[in-house]
């Protein structure tokens, strides 16, 4: 619930009326980077394609705020690993937390 509290930036996701997932963005350590985040229900496995093309458009919108976006995800967790990796994050390091091994992901804007 904190990051929901802290973001600027927040929408819930629906299937049928029905909430299957949230995703914000707050600032992250510094002016320069955002620190994005969601959650989602295993509803969300209903509609893969939908939950990929809404990352690939928040995380567009996320880089109109911030040069760079990212966060960290626990490294057992696969199916957000892909999810991550078909919006374009790149996985920069392996970090441990309380025992546990999470990956850093980023993703920077692109100027062209």
């Amino acid at each position: 619930m904190s990051s929901f509290n802290v973001s600027h930036i927040a929408y819930a996701l629906t299937l049928e009326d029905e909430l299957i997932g949230i995703q914000g963005l707050a600032k992250g350590l510094n002016d320069k980077h955002g620190a994005i985040w969601a959650m989602g229900s295993e509803r969300t496995k209903e509609v893969p394609r939908d939950i990929v093309r809404l990352g690939f458009e928040f995380t567009n919108e996320c880089l109109g705020h911030y040069p760079a976006v990212g966060n960290m995800v626990y490294c057992n967790n696969k199916l957000h690993i892909r999810w991550l990796k078909l919006i374009g994050y790149t996985f920069i390091r392996e970090l441990n937390y309380n025992n546990n091994n999470f990956y850093e992901f980023v993703k920077i804007k692109e100027y062209v």
